[in-house]
């Protein structure tokens, strides 16, 4: 179905009213009569009991782009005109009431529009002059010319003063208004569980598409990277030399170098350290200890490899990575990349690290 450009909820006492401010809109808007929804009034769709006031709320409020109260005291004499503004009020947030004296906005403190701030009363022509403006502004239509829209604003003005009388409206049993009634507390109540319905789809929907989004970016990323390629290359090689250290030397050399900086590695529970082992690599002369602190011996055979691949990599990450090799890291990762996290070491190197 074509989306509404107004919904006008009117008393069907009004409808010759009605009938000129549609053809005020369609003059200064340029808006068709097609695009309109009258509930009430010669040759238009009245808005039933039963099923049928629930479906054509629906599909006739829902989606349209501005929904008008026209209040006059005939609207709110009748049950069938406040129940359409109670579903109304219910199903679209985009609501226009428009008072056309003598009808009082004080009454309108017993209706869901009591704290409305758009509200527009019709005293003067300078009234509709700024209705077609806020229209406008909101993007319903095509304004006409600014000295035809008070032109056509003031005979609009003239009629209602000259012609506008208001009359008695048909009043309806009991029974015809609690079935109203039960109908809007239908369509207010399937309109919460719809919309619990569509945030929550929303949720799923966002995180679904963030996750593809971000899949698809860290690919395309990779494959256009090729400083990713470069530090996956480093890291091939750090843990190929790391691999071939005792991992008291791997530990040493983390503390030592990116942990402590130059303090050495000395384990945080001493007592219960394996200091048989550190005996052994001191006296295969990798490791410096004293007391209770070692240090690696940089220039054995076996750590320097290791020392250079670690310097070449950390050279790379501090001088030469461009931002997308941090990015794609963390996404990976899921934490930010730095020589001195352990996790760097543990998770990414494969190495054990002693604290």
């Amino acid at each position: 179905m074509t989306q509404n450009n107004f919904f006008i909820s009117h008393s069907s006492k009004d409808s010759q009213l009605v009938n000129k401010i549609v053809e005020f809109l369609k003059l200064t808007l340029s808006v068709d009569r097609s695009t309109v929804y009258c509930t009430s009034g010669t040759g238009t769709r009245n808005i039933g009991t039963g099923d049928n006031f629930i479906n054509n709320i629906q599909a006739n409020v829902i989606d349209t782009k501005m929904v008008i109260f026209i209040f006059t005291p005939n609207y709110f004499k009748s049950n069938f005109c406040l129940a359409e503004l109670g579903a109304a009020w219910v199903l679209n947030s985009n609501i226009y009431p428009i008072i056309i004296p003598p009808f009082d906005r004080i009454i309108l403190g017993e209706t869901p529009l009591g704290t409305a701030t758009q509200t527009l009363t019709l005293d003067t022509y300078k009234d509709l002059v700024k209705m077609v403006g806020e229209f406008a502004n909101q993007g319903i239509g095509k304004p006409d010319d600014p000295g035809y829209v008070i032109e056509a604003a003031e005979d609009l003005m003239k009629w209602i003063n000259e012609n506008y009388h208001p009359t008695e409206e048909k009043t309806y049993t009991k029974e015809e208004y609690l079935t109203l009634q039960k109908e809007v507390d239908k369509v207010r109540e399937l309109n919460k569980n719809q919309v619990k319905e569509i945030e929550t789809l929303k949720g799923q929907n966002h995180e679904l598409l963030e996750i593809k989004t971000k899949e698809e970016a860290v690919a395309y990323q990779r494959q256009v990277s090729n400083q990713w390629n470069l530090f996956e290359e480093y890291v091939k090689e750090v843990r190929a030399t790391l691999s071939n250290l005792d991992d008291i030397v791997v530990s040493a050399i983390f503390h030592d170098l990116f942990y402590r900086r130059g303090h050495g590695f000395t384990p945080a529970t001493p007592a219960s350290f394996h200091w048989a082992k550190v005996a052994e690599l001191k006296a295969d002369k990798l490791l410096d200890v004293d007391e209770t602190t070692m240090y690696p011996e940089y220039g054995h055979y076996q750590i320097e490899p290791a020392f250079s691949k670690l310097k070449e990599l950390q050279n790379f990450i501090s001088n030469k990575a461009e931002e997308n090799v941090f990015d794609i890291f963390k996404e990976q990762n899921k934490f930010d990349l730095d020589m001195s996290d352990r996790k760097l070491w543990t998770q990414v190197f494969g190495a054990n690290i002693y604290i």
